[in-house]
C-alpha cells in the first residue's frame, strides 16, 4: 500500500458590501466584484419589486430563480450584470432598472401590444410614474412593426391608446442611463 497526501488551496470570494455573500466559484467572482461596485444590484435581485430582475422573476430559470442562498443570489446578479452589457431594449431595461430602482414609485409589469384582436409583442419592463411615458416609447419602438397598434396595456391597465391619425413611433434613440 502507498499512502499519499496533498494540500489543496481553496479560494473564497467574499463581498465587501454583503459579508454573508461569498462563493468559491471563480466564475461568479466577477459578478461579486460588479455587485460590490453597484450595491443596488443586490437589492434588485433579492427583492420582488422589479418585475424584470427581482427575485422569482421569469427572467431566471431553475433553482436559482427564487433561491436565497448565496449561489442563487450571485447567479441572478451575474445575469443582471450580463444584461447591462447588451445592446437594444434588453440592455436598456437592465440599465434602466439599475438607475431607477431606488426612486419613488418604482414598479414593474408586463407591457403588451394589443392589435384589437390579440396581444402581440409582450415584455416585462420596470418604470416609475415619472418615466412611464419614456418606457412606453421604448416598448412601442421595440414592438413588431407589422401589427396594427390599438393600445399598449401595462398589466391590466391601458398605458397608451393609438388613434388612426396619430403617427406610429418608428424609433427611439437609446440613451445609456448609466452614463
Amino acid at each position: 500500500m502507498i499512502r499519499t497526501s496533498r494540500t489543496v488551496e481553496v479560494f473564497t470570494y467574499v463581498s465587501t458590501v454583503e459579508p454573508g455573500l461569498q462563493t468559491e466559484d471563480e466564475s461568479l467572482a466577477k459578478a461579486l466584484e460588479w455587485a460590490d461596485a453597484n450595491p443596488v444590484a443586490y437589492r434588485i435581485v433579492t427583492q420582488k419589486k422589479s418585475a424584470v430582475f427581482g427575485r422569482d422573476s421569469s427572467e431566471y430559470t431553475g433553482v436559482h430563480r427564487d433561491g436565497k442562498d448565496p449561489d442563487s443570489v450571485l447567479r441572478r446578479v451575474d445575469h443582471l450584470r450580463l444584461e447591462t452589457l447588451k445592446e437594444g431594449i434588453f440592455g436598456w431595461r437592465a440599465r434602466f432598472t439599475m438607475e431607477h430602482y431606488l426612486k419613488r414609485g418604482f414598479n414593474g409589469d408586463l407591457f403588451r401590444l394589443w392589435d384589437g384582436e390579440y396581444h402581440r409583442s409582450c415584455l416585462f419592463l420596470d418604470y416609475t410614474g415619472e418615466t412611464i411615458e419614456s418606457v412606453l416609447d421604448q416598448f412601442v419602438a421595440w414592438c413588431d412593426p407589422f401589427y396594427k397598434k390599438v393600445e399598449v396595456r401595462v398589466g391590466d391597465r391601458v398605458g397608451r391608446r393609438f388613434t388612426e391619425a396619430a403617427p406610429q413611433v418608428a424609433a427611439v434613440e437609446e440613451v445609456d442611463p448609466l452614463s
